[in-house]
């Protein structure tokens, strides 16, 4: 299954078009950087920048109503902002059973979150929610790390 990007009505952002929440591991991103750069509002990554893969991002990502295993999970990517007190988390998760890839939103700003996103849920950390966009919007920086890491 081939997938392109397009510009999101969050700007910078894009999304993937007529991509579900859950990918498959054999999802093939078009990424053509050209395009992009092109396009007026293009942020290679928008502000966010690589997190760290720990037990606390883990924590403000995973909803509590989850019930898949921590085990289970593989967080292939995940990216952060800091901006106007507000710090936003966007992640890649491949179940490691399915091969199927979930695509998150995470902030301690909860406000937000449920404006912004169709499902929200509260996080292990008290602090966050987390919310499942139809589909998620992401700079471009987050969709080329996520298309190296199943490609490679």
């Amino acid at each position: 299954m081939t997938t392109a990007l397009h510009p999101s009505k969050i700007i910078p952002l894009f999304v993937l078009c007529n991509a579900p929440e859950i990918l498959h591991e054999d999802t093939v991103l078009a990424l053509d950087t050209e395009t992009y750069s092109e396009h007026e509002n293009y942020d290679n990554n928008a502000g966010y920048y690589f997190a760290e893969h720990s037990a606390e991002n883990m924590s403000r990502l995973i909803p509590k109503s989850t019930y898949v295993d921590n085990d289970q999970r593989l967080l292939l990517v995940i990216e952060n902002k800091n901006a106007n007190g507000t710090s936003t988390l966007k992640a890649a998760f491949m179940h490691s059973y399915t091969g199927r890839i979930s695509l998150v939103t995470s902030s301690d700003n909860i406000a937000m979150i449920m404006r912004e996103h169709n499902k929200t849920r509260f996080a292990h950390d008290e602090f966050w929610a987390t919310g499942k966009d139809t589909p998620m919007s992401a700079p471009v920086f987050f969709w080329r790390e996520l298309q190296n890491r199943l490609r490679y």
